[in-house]
């Protein structure tokens, strides 16, 4: 994934001490490098590396699916080592695992969350998945691993398991962007008295409002709240949503939920967007309920894709984006309902609708649902893709179509589809002062989009 810019701090942070709050199956986390690369070698089993920031929206979320059963039992077939990152002092342990694994220096920047499958020699790295991902994916993503260094290993994966987009294939770098330690009640209490103060300047509020919204604090999302209901709240509304939805825990999602019916359609199409992003369940039913009432194609779109990143398995979620692949007179909510269905945890009905959208009339939509096949990984997907890149006419769809056989066939991963993602899909689109400059970037631990 391309670095995305970000007005997070840049001061780093050290790795804690490996933490054993959490077991993987009857098998334990390992308790060091050492451990884990001496079970490893004697079980003849690859390494699963997890490097994690507790507090952290993304990390919160992977660090409940290491409880999900699934995600145990595969992952009892590994040797498990998992790291804390945010508040102390690296080891040389830490530092081996940082440098040998995620190709940064002590003090360079990393992405968490952040998974690695390792080579039983301990030196070879396999394959590598940055940022959230569903544990569905997790469960993939291990077994895919596994499968790259023993050929023969069988798995079955049931229908929620699909590959992560941040897939990486051999040697990863991470210094895309870092994240640092949510702020402390003292952090969030000086940054409300600075704001009330005034006079910080456009960069010191910048500063100071960032602070809050990477709070989970009751505090933190009263002020702002407030701030977004008073004189300045048109202002501020755009950097604010578009914000939460990089940076913030997902309790900020009760503030993006209230924009969805906003009289601005741009206003709506942020707070789908960030819903898109932010992933939290708890929020499919109002997403749902705004679905049924929008009108504007632009905001239709993305909440479908909010639909499906909410609840990837719900009938009514499935029936909509059916519904918009069949009936949409707008090209760009067909497109983007092809990419929610490649998101859905239904594989039936994700390949029914993919191969729906793979015989659009529109080449950007057969384009989308290619990448969105790209996206899934599922091999069995190219017996659809084949036939549809030889009968293909566009030629910039049969360049997508080509590379999505390809990923399929030679395990690539997604970076060459960034133009697709920026130019066609406009998921990361330009901001102008009217629409909302953000007041934080880079991709916080959510699934961008929901993948």
């Amino acid at each position: 994934m391309a670095a995305r810019p970000t007005l997070l701090s840049n001061a780093r942070f050290w790795l804690t001490p490996v933490a054993l709050v959490t077991t993987l199956s009857a098998q334990s986390w390992q308790r060091s490098l050492e451990a884990a690369l001496d079970h490893a070698k004697e079980k003849n089993r690859v390494l699963f590396v997890a490097v994690v920031m507790p507090g952290e929206r993304g990390s919160d979320a992977v660090i409940d699916h290491y409880k999900d059963s699934g995600v145990r039992k595969i992952a009892a077939q590994c040797s498990s080592l998992r790291i804390d990152v945010g508040t102390a002092r690296p080891s040389a342990d830490e530092r081996e695992v940082l440098q040998r694994y995620l190709g940064a220096a002590p003090r360079d920047p990393i992405v968490v969350p952040h998974h690695v499958i390792v080579h039983p020699d301990g030196k070879t790295v396999l394959s590598s998945a940055g940022y959230q991902m569903t544990a569905g994916q997790m469960e993939w993503f291990i077994a895919d691993g596994i499968r790259l260094f023993d050929k023969t290993f069988e798995w079955p994966l049931g229908d929620r398991a699909r590959a992560p987009e941040g897939l990486r294939y051999g040697d990863v770098k991470t210094t895309e962007r870092e994240v640092t330690p949510p702020p402390s009640k003292a952090d969030v209490k000086e940054a409300i008295a600075e704001l009330k103060k005034g006079g910080a300047g456009w960069q010191g509020s910048i500063k100071h409002y960032t602070t809050l919204l990477r709070s989970e604090q009751s505090t933190a999302i009263k002020y702002v709240k407030a701030q977004l209901t008073g004189v300045r709240g048109g202002f501020m509304a755009g950097m604010a949503i578009g914000t939460i939805a990089e940076i913030s825990p997902v309790v900020w999602s009760s503030v993006l939920v209230d924009y969805l019916d906003n009289r601005d359609d741009s206003r709506r199409e942020d707070a789908a967007r960030g819903l898109t992003k932010m992933a939290h369940k708890k929020t499919n039913k109002a997403i749902k309920k705004q679905l049924k009432a929008e009108k504007e194609p632009e905001v239709i779109a993305w909440l479908l894709r909010a639909s499906a990143a909410t609840a990837p398995a719900d009938k009514a979620t499935i029936t909509a984006l059916e519904k918009a692949l069949k009936k949409s007179k707008e090209a760009n909510v067909r497109m983007h309902a092809a990419v929610a269905a490649g998101t859905l945890e239904d594989k039936a009905a994700a390949f029914r609708l993919m191969r729906r959208a793979l015989a659009d009339a529109d080449p950007d939509v057969r384009s989308a649902a290619a990448y969105a096949m790209a996206i899934r990984r599922d091999a069995e997907l190219a017996v659809a893709l084949e036939p549809a890149v030889e009968g293909e006419n566009d030629a910039e769809a049969k360049h997508w179509l080509e590379l999505a056989l390809a990923t399929l066939r030679k395990k690539r991963d997604l970076r060459e589809f960034e133009n697709f993602r920026t130019k066609v899909l406009k998921e990361t689109r330009a901001r102008n002062a009217g629409r909302g400059a953000g007041l934080g970037g880079g991709r916080g631990g959510g699934q961008g989009g929901g993948n």
